[in-house]
Formats: C-alpha cells, sequence, structure tokens
C-alpha cells in the first residue's frame, strides 16, 4: 500500500460569514489533517468582490490562516477561531472524517456545504450596489 493510500482522520469545520446587513452564508471549509495537523483552506472568492474592507480581510485570510497554522499547528488554529472569531466570520462545529486524501476530502466538502449551500453571487450583487 502506498504512504498516499493510507487513510487518516481529518478534522473540519464550515466557515460562515456575515456581511453587514446580510444572513451568514456558508464560505469556506477549514480541514486540518490530525496525522500531521496541516491546516487545508478553501474558501469563496466570491467574497473578494464584496465591500472594499471586507474584500481584503477576505483576499488576506487563507494566506493569514496557513501561515498561523504553521506557527501554532492546523488545529490550534480551530481552536483560534472558535474563541475569537465573531464578527464577520465564524466556525462552525467541527466534525471528524476519514480520507485518504485531505486536499480531495477538502474539495468535496466545500462543493458539500459551501457550494450546494449557497448561492452568493446575487448576495455579493447586492451588497456592491448597496455600498455604492
Amino acid at each position: 500500500m502506498a504512504q498516499d493510500d493510507v487513510v487518516r482522520n481529518v478534522e473540519w469545520a464550515v466557515l460562515t460569514a456575515q456581511l453587514p446587513g446580510r444572513d451568514a452564508i456558508s464560505a469556506g471549509i477549514l480541514l486540518v489533517d490530525r496525522t500531521s495537523d496541516q491546516l487545508y483552506v478553501k474558501l469563496l472568492p466570491e467574497l473578494s468582490r464584496a465591500e472594499d474592507e471586507v474584500a481584503e480581510f477576505w483576499c488576506e485570510l487563507p494566506q493569514d490562516l496557513l501561515e498561523r497554522s504553521k506557527a501554532i499547528g492546523g488545529s490550534q488554529v480551530l481552536s483560534w477561531l472558535e474563541t475569537t472569531a465573531s464578527h464577520l466570520i465564524q466556525l462552525g462545529p467541527r466534525s471528524i472524517a476519514k480520507a485518504s486524501d485531505p486536499a480531495d476530502e477538502l474539495e468535496l466538502l466545500y462543493y458539500r456545504y459551501v457550494i450546494r449551500a449557497s448561492d452568493v453571487a446575487e448576495p455579493i450583487a447586492q451588497v456592491r450596489s448597496i455600498g455604492r
């Protein structure tokens, strides 16, 4: 059995975003390979086109989370978000899954819980038009 075929435990959660004046939406997935404590992040690209302040934050968020995970570990990033995120972003409940490839699992979860759960094109367009 190749090492890539090893089934790993992964921990994941949906990241929700609450744009000003809008309902919260499923906006991304954070996944941690529990064996390596490596963090994987996939966020909706549409939020980078929201209001300027939100767009800047959203564009920088994946890199910020990945850098933080290199310093403190992926599981600690999830814990940090659970205790500090409160306004624009919130972390949903954590779940455990098994995956032979954490990156593939991230894509599957993103499709299932973000893409299928949200149609953000219209809300983003409305938010942009309100800000003008």
